[in-house]
């Protein structure tokens, strides 16, 4: 038997990191199972795990669309992203001195959008935000340019960029991780898991969730044979800005999320329920 396994995730450094040594060929391979690897934006892999005929059966998905929109997938212990006082950013160009009126956020299924949403509903942006204030989706790798452009009053930031706000001319106006650190003390942020459909069955999702974490241990012990990838991939590609983000995003959780992860899961999935999750949806 040799079946086709595709998996899909997204290019960022913390992605390419864990599944780098897996994607180049340093681990030997599955045994019957070959393996294919895509890349997509993080909102179309959430989009992606809500099609009826997926085009890849194990996914990196934003944590809020694992816990808003679970449907026939499983979480995997390894893979995932999770923030110790690292997260998402708004930001605006500097001096703004403005209301906002105009949000770009990377999706409306994002972990991001739906902590900003918590964060308005509790009203932790009152005075920032324009009474008649809008949400537009934009692809995350596209929202700085339309910022400084002026096309938004203010971004939502994910991935790299979000360590690079400053770089690029814009300020910080409320830090996400922050605000998860006020509702959660404690508690690891959970952004990004890996799913993988059920169709699969236990044998290969166990199988994967194994391959992941081998992955993710090669690169911690040869990581300079990923980084051409990563560098190939991120949109930021100083040395320091990617090296930060795998530290903030490819922790011990990442090997085996554990209980300390699955909390982190379901205290997002109760913030969600209370709080409208997906913006303008």
């Amino acid at each position: 038997m040799n079946r086709l396994l595709r998996l899909a995730v997204s290019p960022c450094p913390n992605d390419t990191f864990i599944f780098g040594a897996w994607a180049l060929g340093y681990l030997p391979p599955m045994q019957g199972t070959r393996c294919a690897f895509i890349r997509r934006d993080v909102e179309e892999l959430n989009a992606l795990t809500e099609s009826p005929k997926p085009a890849a059966k194990v996914v990196k998905i934003s944590a809020a669309q694992a816990v808003l929109a679970p449907g026939p997938w499983t979480v995997l212990n390894a893979g995932a992203a999770f923030g110790c006082g690292a997260g998402p950013k708004l930001a605006v160009p500097s001096g703004l001195g403005k209301p906002l009126k105009t949000i770009a956020v990377p999706g409306l299924r994002t972990t991001a959008a739906t902590l900003l949403a918590g964060a308005i509903a509790q009203g932790e942006l009152a005075g920032l935000l324009d009474a008649d204030y809008r949400v537009t989706p934009v692809r995350y790798d596209l929202i700085a340019q339309g910022v400084r452009l002026g096309l938004y009053d203010a971004g939502l930031f994910i991935h790299e960029t979000a360590l690079a706000a400053g770089r690029l001319g814009l300020e910080i106006v409320f830090d996400l991780g922050r605000y998860w650190d006020k509702v959660a003390p404690g508690v690891p942020l959970p952004l990004g898991v890996i799913v993988a459909h059920d169709s699969l069955g236990p044998e290969l999702i166990r199988e994967a969730d194994e391959r992941i974490r081998d992955s993710l241990a090669f690169a911690r012990r040869n990581p300079e044979a990923v980084r051409p990838l990563i560098k190939a991939l991120a949109q930021e590609i100083d040395d320091a800005v990617i090296g930060e983000h795998i530290r903030a995003y490819a922790g011990d959780l990442s090997g085996d999320m554990g209980d300390a992860g699955k909390t982190a899961l379901q205290t997002l999935a109760r913030l969600a329920a209370q709080a409208a999750p997906r913006i303008g949806a």
